[in-house]
């Protein structure tokens, strides 16, 4: 006997999809909604960025009663911004074959036990050296390999 297959959702599936049907569309025009007001105030930002702040009207009766009609928060046409940022004129870290050879050798000397991080900072022209061990000697005399090989190779 072969089974029979299902031709109709019973009546509780319905009403759950219904249900499910119902929110979506409530969320829809909910979503609808929030983006018409945003792009509203989008616009309203734009007029006022132009310089229309104030409304004909008012322009008009101001100006009759010499109060004066200033213009506020208008955003400059383009900002100038100088970086004095040294390491833009710096090679990557890994790029360079020598102090990457002896970042994988300190690093396989450590083995589980300990971690190496080379970096440019980011607020100082510095290279940072970060070396992690289980002994202090051990620890800042592979610092100080990583180091001397930065130095030479990228200078101080």
């Amino acid at each position: 006997m072969a089974k029979k297959k299902k031709e109709k959702a019973e009546p509780k599936d319905s009403e759950k999809l219904r249900a499910v049907h119902e929110r979506a569309i409530k969320r829809f025009y909910r979503s609808e909604e929030a983006d018409r007001i945003q792009a509203e105030l989008a616009q309203y930002d734009l007029v006022f960025k132009c310089g229309d702040q104030w409304e004909a009207r008012e322009k008009i009766t101001r100006k009759a009663n010499g109060q004066p009609c200033l213009t506020l928060n208008m955003m400059p046409e383009k900002i100038s911004q100088v970086v004095g940022d040294q390491r833009q004129n710096k090679p990557e870290i890994k790029t360079v074959s020598e102090i990457r050879d002896v970042i994988k050798a300190v690093e396989t000397c450590l083995g589980e036990e300990g971690r190496v991080f080379v970096r440019y900072s980011g607020t100082q022209p510095l290279c940072r050296i970060m070396v992690e061990g289980p002994f202090i000697d051990e620890t800042e005399k592979y610092c100080r390999q990583i180091a001397d090989i930065v130095e030479e190779k990228l200078g101080k």
